[in-house]
């Protein structure tokens, strides 16, 4: 029977049948497919962080003690992207927590600006502008020769003009869903963990949740799903395709890039997808049994050489 490890994250034969075609794709299979992108797409994620299956669910026990138990040694705010996977009503879904530099640079100026000396029990009460409507254009190249980050429209007049200043462009918080919803439940949850975190970091106080709430939220047209059993395999092909360097400088060259991807990736796509994902773990059992200590020992070799992935093999 296979049995497959890597970082932490144990595959059996019972994980394997699951990459079947009507099968739902489970947490292991998808941590597990996530820590092989992390590891071989790891010169091209740059500021990208993609989050295991077991981040949103200790965000909604307790999204204070989640922020406190990031990584110390980094500055969430420095992240240019942040890939959360999200499980809800036995559906998978990907958020995708954009450009935070932009909140910390906004936040930096609100420390020193207009909104410094409010109290504890100020509340913010006006209702962000509508965010103007975006032209739609079709994903057809999506490789570019130059790295432009806009400064589309934020919500507020106060955040636009101090993105405006720097080139920033705006923080937002996108949605990538294989199933068309309205519920954005999640949001809420993320929101409170981004407000703890940076709260945390920078040591500032009631503004930052003022400041995250202001983020914009967006879904983006995307392909869809035709069955009940690909939530799983759809979002780990948007999460790999995201990681890909030459398509985030298409996402950032032009905001109406990032709202319009309904073209993005062709359906048999999905099918060919669960195929690598069986066979990528029959390769990785080979290999890590070519490894295995002769002692008896079962533990299996975390390092080594991997095998490709999906669109090398393309």
């Amino acid at each position: 029977s296979t049995s497959v490890c890597l970082d932490g994250v144990v595959l059996t034969q019972a994980d394997l049948d699951r990459c079947q075609p009507t099968e739902f794709l489970n947490d292991n299979l998808i941590d597990f497919y996530i820590a092989f992108l992390s590891r071989r797409l790891s010169a091209q994620q740059d500021s990208v962080a993609v989050l295991n299956t077991h981040f949103y669910p200790l965000m909604c026990r307790d999204a204070a003690d989640c922020a406190r138990r990031w990584n110390s040694k980094e500055v969430l705010t420095s992240r240019r992207s942040i890939l959360i996977p999200v499980n809800e009503h036995s559906h998978w879904k990907v958020v995708l927590v954009y450009n935070l530099p932009a909140l910390a640079h906004a936040l930096g100026q609100a420390e020193g600006g207009p909104t410094e000396g409010k109290g504890k029990g100020h509340t913010e009460t006006s209702t962000p502008e509508p965010t103007p409507k975006k032209r739609r254009l079709l994903p057809e190249a999506l490789s570019q020769e130059s790295f432009v980050v806009p400064a589309p429209s934020p919500p507020t007049p106060k955040l636009k003009a101090e993105a405006n200043a720097t080139g920033n462009g705006e923080c937002c918080i996108y949605l990538m869903n294989s199933v068309y919803s309205v519920d954005r439940t999640c949001v809420k949850t993320i929101k409170r963990f981004l407000t703890a975190r940076v709260t945390h970091e920078k040591g500032l106080g009631v503004e930052v949740e003022e400041w995250v709430n202001r983020i914009p939220v967006r879904d983006i047209e995307v392909p869809r799903q035709e069955n009940f059993s690909d939530c799983g395999v759809f979002m780990l092909h948007y999460i790999e395709l995201y990681c890909l360097k030459s398509f985030r400088q298409y996402f950032d060259e032009d905001s109406s890039h990032r709202t319009s991807l309904g073209r993005w990736f062709a359906p048999e796509d999905i099918p060919r997808k669960r195929r690598f994902i069986m066979a990528l773990l029959l390769e990785m059992d080979r290999l890590q049994q070519q490894s295995r200590p002769t002692s008896g020992n079962a533990k299996k070799s975390r390092s080594g050489a991997l095998p490709q992935t999906f669109f090398d093999m393309m």
